[in-house]
């Protein structure tokens, strides 16, 4: 509610002037909120077949209901191209007066509506004594099962216009932020992580994957056979290694321990996305390339 505003300046498709230019989309709190009721639901189980064996499964359902949230700003300008097609326009959107650009985006936040997520966790340990050492295996995995937000009154208006072919709001444009978002942008449907992990008296070593599954691109469009198609972002998968030492009672460095490591083993780059200065989306992927570490470190 007292959020101060918070410019943000991207390129967005304005289609009133039919093109796209740097706009200022700036977010402020508004008094006119009312609270978010959410509910949380979660059950587990853990099951141990074997001493050195265990399952746990977690299911969890969230409900928000008045999800307080900001409309994406092409929204605004397709919401302000719709009024003014009907002899109005869209207050939250300012123009310039002889040019008629759009000088900045009021965007205050706003109870866009219900969403319900859904998901499942699934985790595996398994320990292995050895002549050649101990061995410990480890598989954790989520799904995201559902992620629905309803459509807000705004964006209700829009599809409608464009399931009508009405010009105003143009059928290529991605009305962002409704229905079913598993798999856009920041919403993967799978993230697994697995590793494998070795230790002989004072050595040690392991190696552990991380996968995200691909996602799409809601921000970038194009019409292909009158289909409109998102940009897609491949699924990403880094490996990581390491190998250390640990010097035991006895040794004058006792408590101490060395690790070699290196990140990122294949040199792998993030997959392409329309992201602002990034060219990928940072909260799912890594530009790190491939990197070596040494860590020193003492207990006394």
């Amino acid at each position: 509610m007292s959020a101060e505003g918070v410019p943000r300046s991207n390129t967005l498709y304005d289609p009133v002037l039919d093109k796209s230019y740097s706009i200022v989309d700036v977010r402020s709190g508004s008094d006119d909120l009312s609270p978010e009721d959410d509910q949380n639901t979660s059950i587990g189980f853990i099951f141990q077949p074997l001493e050195n064996l265990t399952f746990t499964v977690d299911a969890w359902r969230i409900e928000q209901k008045d999800l307080v949230g900001i409309l994406p700003a092409a929204s605004h300008l397709l919401y302000d191209s719709l009024l003014r097609s009907e002899g109005s326009s869209n207050k939250a959107v300012i123009r310039d007066a002889n040019s008629n650009e759009v000088v900045q985006i009021n965007n205050e936040y706003l109870n866009l509506g219900v969403r319900n997520i859904e998901g499942l966790d699934i985790g595996l340990v398994y320990d292995v004594d050895t002549n050649l050492g101990d061995w410990q295996f480890t598989v954790n995995a989520a799904k995201l099962s559902k992620f629905e937000q309803a459509v807000d009154p705004i964006s209700a208006q829009l599809i409608a216009a464009q399931n009508e072919g009405n010009a105003a709001v143009p059928s290529d444009r991605t009305i962002q932020g409704t229905g079913d978002l598993i798999k856009q942008n920041g919403r993967p449907e799978w993230r697994v992580r697995s590793s494998i992990d070795w230790r002989l008296n004072s050595w040690g070593a392991g190696v552990s994957a991380n996968y995200v599954s691909k996602v799409t691109d809601t921000s970038t469009t194009a019409t292909v056979n009158d289909e409109v198609i998102t940009l897609p972002v491949d699924s990403f998968t880094q490996v990581d290694m390491y190998t250390d030492y640990r010097f035991t009672d006895g040794d004058i460095l006792s408590g101490t321990k060395m690790r070699l490591g290196v990140r990122n083993v294949g040199d792998k780059e993030p997959p392409l996305a329309d992201e602002l200065a990034h060219g990928y989306f940072g909260s799912l992927h890594s530009n790190r390339g491939r990197y070596f570490y040494l860590n020193f470190s003492s207990n006394f």
